[in-house]
């Protein structure tokens, strides 16, 4: 899909159009409401819409790509007071939830179907994490960034069905060995 939004810091709406018609006309998904953000993303079968309608801190909902009306709109991941959904990436068979809860982002993995995920462990109490480019939507693992007070930057692997990561890079620098620090969250 080709996607266009237009949003503001409190409102947004988003036109759409499939890629395989590309002079087609583009479709409203969803009209601006006053207060209300949404972003879409395309599931193959159905969109995903992480919103903030009904919800401050956000919640992820699906809908028929044929009948993209809120009233149509289904809950996968409801609102929580304390964590805040920051972003989605959507896979054939997982969708990864990007969260802030008590100061720190955790990354869920949820298995499409399944309303209970998992959270993918990281080396260090006190880090910074963010999901890389994934541009594979039929892919068995995602690939995010991290680093640590005590641990350069690195990429990492996740591997959906074995719920294990691994590191493919990180930035070196000569004489650092990162077992020497200790870091902790307080």
């Amino acid at each position: 899909y080709i996607f266009i939004m237009d949003a503001s810091t409190l409102s947004s709406e988003v036109h759409y159009l499939s890629a395989k018609e590309p002079l087609g006309a583009f479709k409203l998904f969803s009209p601006r409401q006053k207060n209300e953000l949404y972003i879409i993303y395309d599931g193959e079968d159905r969109f995903f819409v992480l919103t903030n309608w009904k919800a401050q801190n956000f919640r992820l909902m699906e809908v028929d790509k044929k009948k993209t009306q809120k009233k149509n709109w289904k809950e996968l991941v409801a609102h929580r007071k304390d964590v805040f959904l920051e972003g989605v990436k959507v896979f054939k068979n997982y969708i990864v939830l990007s969260e802030r809860t008590k100061g720190s982002t955790q990354l869920e993995v949820v298995k499409r179907g399944e309303t209970k995920g998992a959270l993918i462990d990281f080396p260090d109490p006190a880090y910074s994490v963010s999901l890389e480019t994934n541009v594979n939507y039929d892919t068995p693992s995602l690939r995010y960034d991290f680093i640590s007070m005590n641990r350069p930057y690195s990429i990492y692997e996740y591997d959906f069905e074995k719920k294990e990561s691994k590191l493919l890079k990180e930035k070196e620098y000569p004489g650092y060995n990162s077992d020497e620090y200790a870091s902790e969250r307080l």
